[in-house]
């Protein structure tokens, strides 16, 4: 149901899904809202407005990797319901090019997925990812509260800068830790063109301090009685790629790529060191098929 009166816009709607064959879950038929209102008066350059857009998830292995590469192979997996994934905020206009989102979020979410790395597996004879090197998905019911706020620059075509930042707070059942989810995280995206023939970006993102399930490994431990994890404080780890372009011809560009993190033994995950610096040269050609 849509409303429109002068400078007041209203979408009201709402999702259902039914699940069959999940049992960790509240209910098999889940409804969520579908809600933006907002008020644009002519001339003015802030604009408050309420979102409110829920859904359930369907995790796969694939998505769940993509995250987190060192996941297990035996990862369990069940759906995520976020029940209102809601934001208060105002967006700014302040000329055709820059806009910022400022604005605070609100969820409760069943079964919120996070990774937590596995205990060492004494009777492993032949998986490499039973020595306590890989991680398993686990899920938790979570309320999260949080702040988010992001500054678009538009220039002319092709030339722009993002940031966007969000800082979460996690309210757990039963205060359980989330294993390896920072309360911090930003993302940054910046590209310049120039005559069509020079291209350079700039992308990167940062996570903020993290809590990770460290696994004291014992020769002889049992499996099943196997210690439980022991908290470690991982610091902040930031990841940072440019490209630089130079187009010769309409099949051939040169290309130079370089990506620098922070150095240290843990990267995004717990003892899984990233290179601070790599670099790739080269040319590329791009094949012109006439059919």
């Amino acid at each position: 149901w849509q409303y429109r009166a002068n400078d007041f816009k209203v979408k009201l709607g709402a999702g259902f899904t039914y699940l069959l064959g999940v049992d960790q879950i509240s209910s098999k038929l889940l409804y969520y809202p579908h809600i933006e209102i907002s008020y644009q008066k002519k001339g003015n350059i802030i604009t408050p407005y309420l979102k409110s857009n829920g859904g359930v998830n369907l995790n796969t292995y694939k998505s769940l990797s993509d995250i987190n590469p060192y996941l297990a192979p035996t990862t369990f997996l069940t759906p995520t319901f976020n029940k209102y994934n809601a934001s208060l905020g105002i967006i700014s206009t302040l000329s055709s090019i820059l806009n910022f989102d400022l604005g605070f979020i609100y969820d409760e979410v069943e079964n919120f997925g996070y990774f937590e790395r596995l205990p060492y597996d004494n009777e492993n004879e032949s998986e490499a990812y039973r020595l306590s090197n890989s991680f398993q998905n686990r899920y938790l019911n979570t309320d999260i509260y949080g702040f988010k706020a992001s500054i678009h620059i538009d220039l002319i075509r092709d030339n722009f800068v993002r940031f966007e930042t969000k800082y979460r707070y996690y309210k757990t059942e039963d205060d359980k830790t989330l294993w390896n989810i920072p309360s911090l995280e930003m993302n940054w995206k910046t590209q310049f063109r120039w005559k069509d023939l020079l291209t350079f970006s700039f992308n990167g993102s940062l996570w903020g301090d993290r809590t990770a399930s460290i696994r004291p490994i014992f020769l002889e431990q049992n499996l099943i009685n196997s210690s439980e994890p022991v908290p470690e404080s991982l610091s902040i780890f930031i990841r940072n790629s440019i490209q630089l372009n130079y187009k010769i011809s309409d099949q051939f560009d040169i290309i130079l790529k370089g990506r620098f993190n922070s150095n240290g033994i843990h990267g995004r995950w717990a003892y899984y060191p990233e290179p601070p610096l790599l670099l790739l040269g080269g040319v590329t050609y791009k094949f012109d098929f006439q059919y």
